[in-house]
């Protein structure tokens, strides 16, 4: 409706050889009404906004005339396609058109022939309705990018990603979860599969990790989410199923990294249960030497850091992805995975 007295509720714009006023004389509900300009002969006055539909529905509004009969109207475009047109003597009255969920530009027109004038030469526009509408540029942010989860198999565990609106207008979104290829994953399942952001809203999409009948081994898939406009946003779950998790059979002997995932720098620490000649390496997930950390050190009985800052061993800043540590002391061998974005 028109009940702020002006233009400002809706994205509107004003056109023609005169701009669309609010009247408060002649309504079909509450206070005001639009009225379209005062014109001349072969002129036109407008209004339109371009809004974007999220579903499928109807438009409808009430609409009144006061022209010359069969030749002076006022039309309804969608999309620049007449779907409207009423003159003459027309009491209020509301129509109901058919609209497609997407951005459309809706314009209401009095028009004018080439001669002669009727009644009060001008239309009315009021109680405009709408399906869902909302941001024509949505803006979602959502986190984290990454989930990284290591399980002994037949354990599950529950990862959380949090989808925020920080646009102007209502978004809507589906989710799903597929593997590199596209296939269905078995092994990730969403707790909603779509649902709707109002502006400065938040929603919580929380997956269930379920290794039950995976074998050990690396495991990869995206949690996506789409929005009404196709724009797509994507986290990665990369999974490591094992029979022990960090630690091998050497009691004692163990190793990881923090941050995990990094983008700057991380650490990462081990222990060793007795005094060794040791070797740390970065290998990329094809099995090269990416980075060469501890190069066959004697190192004592105890807890020990060493610092990656993601550079190769020609100092050059490695490509985001999977990559693995291997740590080799005396008899014992620790592989661990390490996440570059």
């Amino acid at each position: 409706s028109f009940e702020t007295g002006d233009f400002t509720a809706m994205p509107w714009q004003l056109g023609g050889n005169a701009d669309w006023v609010i009247d408060d004389n002649e309504v079909y509900m509450g206070n005001y009404s639009a009225r379209s300009g005062d014109i001349e002969d072969d002129e036109i006055s407008y209004m339109e906004m371009e809004v974007c539909i999220l579903v499928n529905g109807e438009i409808s509004f009430a609409h009144k005339v006061s022209s010359e009969g069969n030749y002076d109207y006022l039309k309804f475009y969608i999309d620049g396609a007449e779907t409207g047109a009423w003159e003459g003597e027309k009491p209020w009255s509301e129509s109901s058109y058919n609209i497609t969920s997407g951005v459309h530009t809706l314009k209401w027109s009095y028009e004018k022939d080439y001669s002669v004038s009727s009644g009060s030469d001008c239309g009315w526009i009021d109680y405009i309705s709408l399906p869902p509408f909302g941001d024509s540029d949505p803006q979602i942010t959502y986190s984290p990018e990454i989930i990284i989860d290591s399980l002994i198999s037949g354990d599950f565990t529950y990862d959380t990603v949090i989808i925020s609106n920080v646009g102007s207008g209502a978004v809507i979104y589906s989710v799903e979860v597929t593997d590199t290829l596209g296939n269905t994953v078995e092994w990730i399942t969403l707790d909603q599969l779509a649902g709707g952001l109002n502006a400065g809203s938040t929603d919580s999409i929380v997956s269930t990790i379920n290794t039950n009948g995976l074998e050990e081994g690396d495991y990869v898939a995206k949690i996506t989410i789409t929005d009404h406009l196709d724009n797509v946003y994507e986290t990665m779950v990369y999974l490591n199923v094992d029979i022990l998790s960090g630690i091998n059979e050497h009691s004692g002997f163990y190793a990881g990294c923090y941050p995990n995932p990094f983008a700057g720098e991380t650490t990462i620490s081990f222990n060793l249960n007795e005094p060794a000649k040791s070797t740390l390496g970065i290998f990329d997930n094809k099995g090269s030497l990416v980075k060469l950390l501890v190069n066959g050190e004697d190192l004592s009985r105890g807890n020990h850091e060493v610092v990656w800052d993601a550079a190769n061993n020609s100092g050059n800043r490695v490509q985001s992805g999977l990559y693995f540590y291997r740590l080799i002391s005396g008899d014992n061998i620790y592989v661990g995975k390490i996440i570059v974005y």
